[in-house]
């Protein structure tokens, strides 16, 4: 789930497929319909799956959506968790 095509480029190693675009959704993170939206594209399971985010808010929504969450500060730490 990317905010914007600039994502795509930070986290180019994930494939096009398995990824969303908030953006091109029509719904902005820290919206939690956005969530609902990634769980039913994809039929996850919020549990079994992880929300990598910069930002705090989006991620103490994807949590209350039931998602693992990695606050992402640094690419290099992110690629060792």
């Amino acid at each position: 789930l990317y905010s914007s095509s600039e994502g795509q480029k930070v986290f180019a190693f994930i494939p096009r497929e398995n990824c969303m675009i908030s953006g091109e959704e029509g719904i902005m993170r820290p919206n939690p319909e956005i969530y609902k939206r990634l769980i039913q594209k994809y039929q996850l399971v919020p549990e079994h799956t992880v929300v990598i985010d910069d930002s705090s808010v989006n991620l103490k929504v994807a949590q209350k959506e039931g998602f693992n969450t990695i606050h992402f500060s640094n690419m290099s730490l992110l690629r060792v968790r």
